[in-house]
């Protein structure tokens, strides 16, 4: 069990975040306002994103891991993303199919994906995928 000292109680702070994925190794990018998203290139990795912008308190942190085949977003409210997160996702993302719309192929897809995904996250507790 890691343990790091808060300024309030059950509030992390970008440096909280910082030195937890530190110590258990997630090859974190950075912490982020939702409007800083715009001057960062998105790379391989993981990012976390607070959903109000930098020139306010803070409210609810977000998740989102880059990966060379899919982007993932975690929210705990089960939130889709805000539009900045999707603007900066979208330019990782090449939207291209990799099956046609008349194929009953998607399990070829989608039961490797999901196997792939299992097993390179962090954690069961600490990843799950929401639509994007």
């Amino acid at each position: 069990m890691y343990k790091i000292q808060k300024t309030q109680p059950d509030l992390l702070s970008n440096f909280d975040i910082e030195d937890i994925c530190g110590m258990i190794g997630v090859p974190l990018h950075g912490v982020y306002s939702k409007d800083e998203l715009t001057d960062i290139e998105p790379l391989i990795g993981c990012y976390v994103v607070n959903l109000e912008d930098s020139t306010e308190g803070g409210s609810h942190w977000v998740a989102v891991v880059i990966n060379e085949s899919y982007v993932s977003y975690f929210d705990s409210f089960a939130v889709r993303p805000s539009d900045d997160v999707k603007e900066f996702i979208s330019r990782y993302v090449k939207n291209q199919d990799i099956q046609t719309g008349l194929s009953w192929s998607c399990n070829d897809y989608g039961i490797p994906w999901n196997i792939r995904v299992r097993f390179t996250c962090v954690s069961d507790s600490a990843m799950s995928l929401s639509p994007i």
